[in-house]
């Protein structure tokens, strides 16, 4: 699949996913100018970074039905207290939602198996700094 610029994105797309570190560059991403561009039949899924999304936009936007529905795992502030969360056609989480059974399991496994390596003085993996 070749990249698309975000304004064909959000005209086509049926879910936009957001999965990116958040910056001043991308703060407010989405808001009402790009939540317009979307199809009224879309969804708008934020796994990422609550920073990413200007929730009083996005509030406007599901109720006056601009967009069908958000999937939120993140917000501006945590835990979400808004009107925002309290929505019909929102799914809200509260920034566990990659905290599956199989992962969390995972996760064990790998600790485990870290801790093995360390104990017979190997190569740990899966190191965010060597240092």
């Amino acid at each position: 699949m070749l990249p698309t610029e975000l304004d064909d994105l959000l005209s086509t797309a049926d879910y936009i996913i957001l999965s990116t570190s958040l910056s001043e560059k991308n703060r407010h991403l989405i808001n009402e100018k790009t939540l317009a561009k979307m199809k009224p039949s879309a969804f708008l899924i934020n796994i990422s970074r609550g920073g990413l999304v200007n929730e009083v936009d996005l509030l406007a936007a599901l109720k006056n039905h601009v967009i069908k529905g958000a999937a939120l795992d993140v917000f501006e502030k945590e835990p979400s207290i808004t009107e925002l969360s309290k929505q019909a056609n929102v799914i809200a989480t509260p920034h566990i939602g990659g905290a599956t059974f199989e992962a969390v399991q995972r996760i064990n496994q790998l600790t485990l198996k870290n801790i093995q390596r360390f104990i017979n003085d190997e190569q740990l993996e899966h190191l965010v700094s060597k240092s």
